[in-house]
């Protein structure tokens, strides 16, 4: 079977991206934050679709066969390291893992940055799916934690 893979930026000018994007949020959170409640949950995803007018950020969904099976949101870091890549959240659905496309999602988000100027990226990953998934794509630990969560690095 063949499968058709897009790429969507997420705003709140489509009330269906907004509503595939929320569907997928909750179950993302559910994984990585399991003590927060619905309504931080609620708060936290919505301050991401809050942002999508802000420049040099972008949520992006991954569509197979049309259906929303994963969404990565990231930016020019103007803060922390400054001119650098920021994966803020990344998330493929655990029924489509391990078959290539959190890696063509991750391509997407280094070509995006590559059109700005950016060499560098970082992110922070939890031990269980995080740390494994992104020392596979050439991340490497910076000996530094943000959160409890190791602070990964990559030149690209």
């Amino acid at each position: 079977m063949e499968i058709s893979v897009d790429y969507i930026r997420i705003s709140r000018q489509n009330s269906n991206h907004c509503e595939e994007f929320l569907n997928l949020g909750y179950a993302y959170m559910k994984e990585v934050a399991p003590d927060k409640s619905l309504e931080i949950h609620n708060k936290f995803l919505n301050s991401i679709l809050n942002r999508q007018n802000e420049t040099e950020r972008w949520l992006v969904g991954i569509k197979v066969n049309a259906h929303m099976i994963g969404f990565a949101h990231f930016k020019v870091d103007r803060s922390e390291r400054v001119g650098w890549g920021y994966i803020m959240e990344f998330y493929i659905i655990p029924d489509f893992r391990k078959k290539g496309l959190g890696r063509m999602l991750y391509e997407f988000i280094k070509e995006e940055f590559m059109k700005f100027g950016i060499e560098n990226l970082w992110l922070t990953a939890n031990q269980e799916n995080g740390e494994p998934y992104w020392f596979s794509l050439g991340f490497v630990d910076t000996g530094e934690t943000e959160n409890g969560m190791k602070i990964l690095h990559i030149l690209i």
